[in-house]
């Protein structure tokens, strides 16, 4: 190995390492898949699962501080067989292997998955209507007024004057 000149071990080439993609972590018995419906902060989250309960998630402390669990996430759950409304997160699921986990028939159709455009109320979500330009003279005049009036108040003006 060639001497380092520039002192420290951060200046040390790095290898080319291969990423390698990582088995699917797949619900073993007891254990279920949920879905973040809200961050409470201090590691702790409300979970949807697919039997249907809302629970109280607690990271478990080897995901502390290296996994970032957000909103809408899905995560593998084990429940506490003490304490029913509460249980541990063992594992957050990437994108991909969420449609794998689709695909694999690890998640029931039932279980609806919530998107960020389920919150927006559906009748809100265009926000203007397409219609003819006849139509939409005749529902606001007042302010179709006001419009050739403001036109009319710019011809007067006139640049030479300036």
């Amino acid at each position: 190995m060639p001497k380092n000149k520039t002192g420290g071990k951060k200046h040390k080439g790095k290898k080319n390492t291969v990423k390698e993609s990582k088995e699917l972590v797949v619900p073993e018995e007891g254990e279920l898949i949920g879905q973040v419906s809200k961050v409470k902060g201090s590691g702790r989250f409300d979970i949807r699962c697919i039997d249907g309960t809302e629970r109280a998630g607690i990271l478990r402390g080897t995901m502390r501080k290296k996994i970032w669990v957000n909103r809408l996430d899905l995560v593998l759950v084990i429940p506490w067989e003490f304490e029913t409304a509460k249980c541990s997160i063992l594992h957050k699921y990437e994108d991909n292997e969420m449609n794998k986990l689709l695909k694999g028939g690890y998640l029931p159709k039932e279980f609806k998955l919530e998107n960020d455009c389920d919150n927006l109320d559906e009748d809100n979500y265009f926000s203007y209507d397409i219609s003819d330009s006849d139509t939409e003279m005749d529902e606001n005049p007042k302010v179709l007024d006001e419009k050739v009036n403001e036109s009319d108040s710019s011809e007067d003006i006139d640049l030479n004057d300036i």
